[in-house]
């Protein structure tokens, strides 16, 4: 009960505040990829004529007599343009559209690396103050094991190893605690969370706050269904339109239809002047090489995008095959802490304090190895909403703890 009320009204406050800052950790990916200059497109067009020429050219040419008398002299002007085929302006600006959207897509995937890393950070900091809180509770059993038994001193039950055996184990686990604090207060601060003391780190449980194992299995349905989405598949499937649009882009370049236009004027001294005017109309020849490669490329794109849409659902469905491995261990370790509570409860266990002691030492490791796994399941849930694209879906969440709270810029929850 004492522990409870100091939890209410030290740790909740604790809580808000981790919260509060774990919120913008995680947020601070966006600023991150800003930085990069790794920013979302707004695309880019062509101008007006660049819509309908593929090129212009102003040609001028003067020339006079072998005896440079002025009478031969001879001037000519010459406007030539390239129109573009029929349909090409609109596969082109679609190629463009396509080149945009990789752009964004590109923002995504650094958006998506900078969260996961942060969340490998979070799983650290997860995983020490896991060890930390274990080392001082161990240090505080150890402390009461000592004590109890230097108080037998002057008794027959009094064993000078047990009790330096208890001494050299606080020892040990006092070093260690302390230690291990140390790189707790170093991911703290590098998350910005509080630090915890000796005395907070007891009563803070921040690894139980997580998101449990069971909360989230059923997620893994809903990532095998938006596979489409994931930001590989994404990326392979706008390779694969693009492929397609410049095969497009190819045939349309090659198909029948005017591809030169020319208008021009002499200027001559003698003889008068002449306007003229000229056509080029582009010939198909059939299959060529550029339209055979294209074609190849568009295999080769279909190729991957399947590969990866099969690579990211095996991975997928390992990962799930993993964490029911891990909910089951899971299991076992809370039918020990159980069995240990229960022993705990037996009147010949409290009459002796230092079975009491041994077994809130099992106790301790118990519950130690439960947040190990869960800590794991944790870190395998998070490549799982790496590869699905989940960690980067808007509005953006913090998807390992309790509830999934929305990442909202100075929010606290």
């Amino acid at each position: 009960m004492k522990n409870f009320v100091f939890l209410l009204i030290f740790g909740f406050p604790y809580c808000i505040s981790a919260n509060s800052s774990v919120n913008a950790f995680l947020l601070a990916a966006q600023a991150e990829v800003n930085e990069l200059n790794v920013s979302s497109s707004t695309g880019t067009h062509m101008s007006m004529a660049g819509s309908w020429l593929d090129e212009a050219q102003f040609r001028f040419n003067a020339s006079e007599g072998n005896k440079f008398d002025t009478k031969e002299r001879e001037q000519s002007y010459e406007i030539r343009v390239r129109p573009k085929a029929w349909g090409q302006h609109e596969v082109e600006e679609s190629i463009l559209d396509l080149r945009s959207e990789q752009q964004n897509y590109s923002y995504n995937f650094a958006l998506n690396a900078a969260l996961k890393k942060r969340y490998l950070v979070l799983l650290a900091y997860l995983e020490q103050h896991n060890i930390t809180q274990y080392l001082f509770n161990l240090l505080a059993l150890s402390t009461q094991e000592a004590e109890f038994i230097r108080s037998e001193v002057m008794t027959d039950r009094f064993s000078a190893e047990k009790f330096f055996d208890a001494v050299e184990m606080t020892e040990q686990s006092e070093g260690l605690a302390i230690l291990n604090l140390a790189r707790l207060n170093a991911l703290q601060t590098q998350i910005g969370v509080p630090l915890d003391t000796a005395d907070s780190v007891l009563h803070t449980f921040t690894v139980e706050s997580m998101l449990d194992p069971t909360d989230y299995t059923d997620k893994f349905v809903d990532m095998n269904n938006a596979l489409q989405s994931a930001p590989a598949v994404l990326n392979e499937h706008l390779a694969l339109e693009m492929a397609k649009a410049k095969g497009e882009l190819i045939k349309t370049e090659r198909q029948l239809g005017v591809n030169l236009l020319s208008f021009g004027y002499k200027d001559r001294a003698i003889g008068g002047d002449n306007m003229t005017f000229q056509v080029g109309i582009n010939i198909p020849l059939g299959r060529h090489f550029s339209s055979a490669e294209s074609q190849y490329e568009l295999y080769e794109a279909q190729t991957h995008l399947n590969d990866r849409i099969t690579a990211i659902a095996q991975s997928l469905t390992n990962i799930q095959k993993e964490i029911s491995w891990l909910m089951e261990e899971i299991k076992l370790a809370d039918l020990q802490v159980h069995r240990v509570q229960k022993h705990l409860e037996k009147e010949y266990v409290k009459a002796n304090p230092l079975q009491t002691i041994q077994l809130r030492k099992e106790l301790i490791e118990y519950r130690k190895k439960r947040n190990d796994i869960k800590i794991k399941a944790l870190s395998l849930y998070v490549s799982s909403l790496t590869l699905s694209g989940f960690l980067i879906r808007e509005p953006l969440r913090n998807w390992i703890q309790s509830g999934t709270p929305e990442l909202v810029s100075g929010k606290e929850y």
